[in-house]
């Protein structure tokens, strides 16, 4: 990931080659400010996100939220990933 500075250094040219690696394709037409925003944003959203919480964790809330609901299991999936079918 390259910071605002970086991108700032460099010609609109090395702009849209940068922005393909980032599957980009970017308009050399609209100011450097624009493109660099642009491509700030594009880094954030390919930025890989740090998984916050193991699979235990996800799996035991899941199954606190099943408990909650005091439905059973089946009512929790017919209403998590049943919705049209009703």
């Amino acid at each position: 990931m390259k910071t605002h500075d970086e991108l700032m250094k460099l010609t609109k040219l090395e702009l849209e080659e940068y922005g393909r690696t980032l599957g980009v394709e970017v308009d050399r037409r609209k100011k450097k400010e624009s493109l660099v925003g642009l491509l700030i944003g594009v880094q954030e959203l390919c930025k890989p996100k740090k998984e916050e919480e193991s699979l235990t964790d996800t799996v035991e809330d899941v199954i606190e939220e099943i408990e909650e609901q005091g439905k059973g299991f089946i009512a929790w999936l017919k209403k998590n990933y049943f919705r049209d079918a009703e």
